[in-house]
């Protein structure tokens, strides 16, 4: 923004040899535009020759006049708010240093008592425009405005519809006025919390400071805390003060004041600050100064501010063995600064939002590097304060040089500057080789995922007295560490570097390996999404920062004795499924060798049966007649037994051949073959058609074989029989079916039908082996499917049983 040079009324610039000075007042007052230069006073200092036509005022009367004194508000109109809007823009300029565009006002002006005097209405469109002297402060304000009374006037006359417009752009201004109070108000009250901050953190540091630079040294494991302590205080000063400045400039009570100032043995000062930051990450650090002595008029407090957030985003964002360097000119009243590093550098698409408040080049959740995302925007703000520019430049994975040119004129001697130091000291902890572990320690194992490496350290000293501590410094390591090392517990961190600590729950939690071990978030996210999303993500348990060690120790212990119960618990069921595995391999294998030896004898007594019934015909009486027909039908049976023995014990063995089995053909087969061995029977069979399932055909076929058999032979007395097969579509899939009319059963009694040799009937009234049911069920369970009965007394019954569909492979064996 350029100064307003208006010479004093009454003088005139000394003419040039050969040239006529031009004069700027004359040539304002001449502009097409309607204008009125107002001093921060908002007293009239210029006036333009059309806003004086269009206002119907003298400028002799009016110049040096206070603006509300000239342009009063109509007092004939009760709604009238024109002094009251142009005054509330006035003061946001005069704060901000920044321009300010109004909506279109209603303000009317007064008649000269030569046009009958009162007022007359007028409608318009005012901007407010600062102009910066020399010093950055404000000089004037140009008051540019455009009478739209007649293009108003119009859009009122066009109908109801354009003066709904207008009304809505004064709600609109007026709910605009809401917002900038509610924003000062928010900007005063962040400013005092800062402020009120400043004095505790001092309370903190300076006793720490003083204990860790004291005699004799305390011990090294309470220094290691003092450290910790002392290093993140320092963190939340530098936040603080970031906050208060930006409150600061937002509230326009960020003043500049220009002093003489040796600005090269400044930047050597700060920048001595940042030396040893930098040799502890494994930094070069290079800074090259103009000669000393030469004293430029600059504000002080805001070219440090600028040049140590530059610094700290430098140090910050550049990795181990890396180079930080700064270079100062000075040069024709100006000050150039450059800072540049070997970082990380910036995505190029992200240049243009860079100096943004609060932005963060990485996502919240994943980012590598801590920081509020003001430092940037402060740079901005503060070089626009001192009436220069930034500029920066990067490339990713290559380093970034951000450089700021800012005037700087020649001033007198500048006073020694005494000691001082933006940067508090840090204390860096010492590095600790880990200890290898005890195979004998039987202390449970504890993986604590932190990025911050002090809060990491701390953290196993909390829990190191009770538990094995490992630690992983961001979400990926820890999730490898995990599966490799199999903790008993993980504490992670919410916001971490490659994997945040919700993405490292849904993993472990989808790891059949991790699945049960407990996840503890740690996070400074009190919010309800934030926590919901943890416990969607199956987070065990949340700890909040700031946390006290008791309390951790606490919920670790709990966490841990829960788990210990679990394991315990899930241990006792395996070995308990072992063993019952185990006895029924034992019982399958003992049933399968007992019907392999017996079927032998048996077969041997079914031959001698039918030959004593063959040769002993017509010579016994009735009596020994019906002893030799019963022994024939006794060893019919136990060879039948035996039979379903043998194949309920293969199916536990049997390989499974899996793949699409037409189920409605197998089923139209084995109907078929009940007929033919029972042409007596008239029963109306029903197959559904186009049914198939994956599986074992041989299997699926002994299911059908046993359903369907068994309501072919409990219909045998009903002279309307009915069997039924086909399937039906359920929220869980399809699910195939038999039904039958026949004798049905006590739907209390249903759970025991898929039990070996648990009858509902006598055998004398249907005949059976008692193991044709277990069978369906050992065959459905195999093949990946369910099984349920359904019935009732003289009502019929339906069996349901599912198979996996077509594309869906069986479970194993």
């Amino acid at each position: 923004m350029a100064r307003f040079p208006g010479p004093e009324p009454g003088r005139e610039d000394p003419p040039r040899e050969h040239e006529t000075p031009p004069d700027f007042r004359a040539l304002f007052e001449a502009v097409p535009g309607l204008y009125l230069v107002l001093t921060p006073a908002l007293r009239i200092a210029a006036v333009s020759d059309a806003y004086l036509k269009a206002t119907k005022t003298v400028r002799e009367e009016i110049l040096g006049r206070p603006l509300f004194e000239v342009f009063p508000d109509n007092p004939d109109d009760p709604k009238a708010d024109g002094v009251g809007n142009l005054s509330a823009s006035l003061g946001r300029v005069l704060k901000t240093s920044a321009a300010d565009a109004m909506a279109v006002q209603k303000y009317d002006i007064r008649r000269p008592d030569s046009e009958g005097g009162g007022f007359e209405e007028r409608y318009w469109s005012p901007v407010n425009s600062p102009v910066l002297g020399e010093d950055g402060r404000i000089a004037y304000i140009i008051h540019r405005v455009e009478d739209v009374t007649e293009f108003t006037r119009l859009k009122q006359v066009g109908g109801r519809q354009e003066a709904e417009i207008f009304q809505r752009a004064q709600e609109l201004q007026a709910v605009n006025e809401r917002l900038r109070e509610a924003h000062r108000v928010k900007d005063e009250f962040l400013a005092k919390v800062s402020h009120e901050l400043r004095t505790p953190l001092t309370l903190i540091l300076a006793p720490l400071e003083s204990v860790l630079g004291g005699r004799p040294a305390a011990p090294p494991a309470q220094r290691r805390l003092l450290e910790t302590a002392h290093n993140n205080a320092v963190r939340l000063l530098q936040l603080v003060t970031g906050l208060l400045d930006l409150a600061k400039t937002d509230a326009g009570r960020m003043e500049v004041r220009a002093e003489p100032t040796d600005v090269a043995a400044l930047t050597r000062s700060v920048f001595d600050d940042f030396r040893t930051l930098a040799a502890q990450k494994g930094l070069k650090a290079s800074l090259s100064l103009p000669p000393p002595g030469s004293a430029v008029a600059l504000d002080r407090y805001l070219y440090e501010r600028v040049l140590f957030n530059l610094l700290s985003n430098a140090v910050k964002f550049t990795l181990p063995g890396g180079t930080v360097s700064a270079a100062l000119e000075l040069s024709g009243g100006r000050l150039r600064l450059r800072v540049a590093d070997t970082g990380v550098g910036i995505p190029r698409a992200q240049l243009g939002s860079l100096f943004q408040r609060f932005h963060q080049l990485e996502a919240a959740a994943t980012r590598r590097f801590e920081g509020a995302g003001l430092g940037l925007a402060l740079v901005k703000e503060f070089t626009g304060l001192l009436g220069g520019t930034v500029s920066a430049e990067s490339e990713e994975g290559r380093g970034s040089a951000f450089t700021v040119d800012v005037p700087a004129p020649a001033a007198a001697a500048a006073a020694p500057a005494g000691a001082r130091s933006l940067l508090p000291p840090r204390y860096g902890p010492a590095d600790e080789a880990r200890t290898p572990e005890d195979p004998a320690d039987a202390r449970p194992k504890v993986l604590v995922a932190e990025d911050n490496l002090e809060l990491s350290r701390y953290t196993q000293g909390v829990l190191g007295a009770s538990c094995r501590v490992r630690t992983a410094a961001d979400g990926e390591e820890a999730l490898g560490l995990a599966r490799s090392w199999d903790p008993d517990l993980v504490l992670a961190d919410v916001m971490m570097p490659r994997r945040d600590g919700f993405s490292l729950c849904r993993a472990l939690k989808a790891d059949p390996r991790t699945a049960e071990t407990p996840v503890v978030l740690l996070t400074a996210l009190t919010h309800r999404e934030a926590m919901m999303k943890g416990w969607e993500a199956g987070a065990d348990e949340y700890l909040l920062k700031p946390f006290h060690p008791e309390e951790l120790s606490a919920r670790v212990r709990a966490l841990l004795a829960r788990a210990l119960e679990r394991r315990r618990g899930r241990e006792a069921l395996r070995e308990a499924n072992a063993a019952l595995e185990a006895a029924n391999r034992n019982l399958e294998t003992f049933s399968f060798t007992v019907a392999h030896d017996l079927k032998a004898p048996v077969r041997h007594l079914s031959q001698f049966s039918r030959l004593l019934a063959e040769t002993s015909r017509g010579r016994l009486d009735e009596t020994g007649e019906d002893c030799v027909r019963r022994l024939e039908e006794a060893a019919g049976r136990v060879t039948a037994l035996i039979d379903a023995l043998l194949r309920f014990a293969r199916v536990g063995y049997a390989e499974l051949s899996p793949r699409t089995v037409d189920v409605s053909a197998l089923a139209e087969s084995v109907t078929a073959e009940l007929a033919l061995a029972a042409p007596e029977r008239a029963v109306e069979a029903v197959v559904q058609p186009g049914l198939s399932a994956q599986g074992d055909p041989t299997l699926v076929r002994q299911v059908l074989e046993n359903l369907l058999g068994n309501a072919w032979k409990f219909t045998g007395g009903r002279p309307d029989a009915r069997v039924e097969f086909g399937a039906s579509e359920t929220p869980d899939g399809r699910e195939f079916f038999v039904k039958d009319n026949g004798i049905g059963f006590d739907p209390g009694q249903a759970h025991r039908l898929f039990q070996p040799f648990q009858r509902q009937v006598t055998y004398a009234a249907f005949p059976g082996s008692g193991v044709g049911l277990a069978s369906v069920h050992r065959i459905i369970t195999r093949l990946g499917g369910r099984v349920r009965a359904e019935g009732a007394p003289e009502r019929g019954a339906a069996f349901f049983f599912t198979l996996p569909d077509p594309a869906i492979r069986p479970t194993a064996p």
